[in-house]
Parts: structure tokens; C-alpha cells; sequence
């Protein structure tokens, strides 16, 4: 009988969410939803490059503060590296938002999310 509650306490412990550390960190999924940017051709130069994303929160605690970091590959094949950030996104909510990207003067051919930093306080 003794053996049986050792088993069971230990099995109930390994779930609780106080013994996995994973289930204490926000998480989340960034998609880019759209780009868009003006070609001055008076001035021969494009514009910088305005960016729209959305943050899902799919973790069980809010996201108080993200850092999004973004690449950018222009029709040349320069790059260009910039960041956005924002706060407060609730569990299971989505927020969108967007940016501005400096593209020297050039027309942005691609942009891709290259990582992300959570905090919950």
C-alpha cells in the first residue's frame, strides 16, 4: 500500500506545472501578414519598407514584453537587420502590429521574423 501512494505522489508531482520548468515561460507564434513600400520616382529611391505582423500568445501566462528581430533581403541581395517590440498580449490572444524597416533607398524583395524574446514579469 505504501508503494502504491509513493507512485501516485510522484506521479501527481511530474504534472504540477511547479516541476516543469517549460511551463513557466511565455510562448508564442509571429507571422509577417503583409509589407508594404512606395517608389519615389521622382527622387529614383524607394521608401522604407512598412512591415505587418501578428503575435499569438499560445502559452497559459500573458506576455508582458516581446522583441520581434527581423531580416530583410533587398532585390540585390543586401540585407538588413531591425527589431520591433511590444506588450501585453493575454493567453490565447492575438495582436497585431507593424514597422517601419530602413531599406537604404532600395526595394525590398523579402522579409522573414528571425527570432523572438518573451518576458512575463
Amino acid at each position: 500500500m505504501k508503494t502504491i501512494i509513493i507512485i501516485i505522489t510522484i506521479a501527481l508531482l511530474t504534472s504540477c506545472s511547479l516541476f516543469d520548468p517549460t511551463a513557466q515561460e511565455p510562448q508564442a507564434t509571429f507571422k509577417i501578414t503583409g509589407k508594404s513600400q512606395t517608389y519615389y520616382s521622382s527622387l529614383g529611391d524607394w521608401s522604407s519598407a512598412q512591415i505587418y505582423y501578428e503575435v499569438e500568445n499560445t502559452g497559459g501566462m500573458e506576455i508582458d514584453y516581446y522583441k520581434v528581430y527581423f531580416t530583410a533581403t533587398m532585390t540585390d541581395g543586401s540585407k538588413v537587420y531591425d527589431w520591433d517590440n511590444g506588450s501585453s498580449v493575454g493567453v490565447g490572444k492575438v495582436q497585431s502590429d507593424n514597422t517601419y524597416i530602413d531599406t537604404q533607398d532600395k526595394k525590398l524583395s523579402n522579409v522573414v521574423i528571425t527570432s523572438y524574446d518573451l518576458t512575463s514579469y
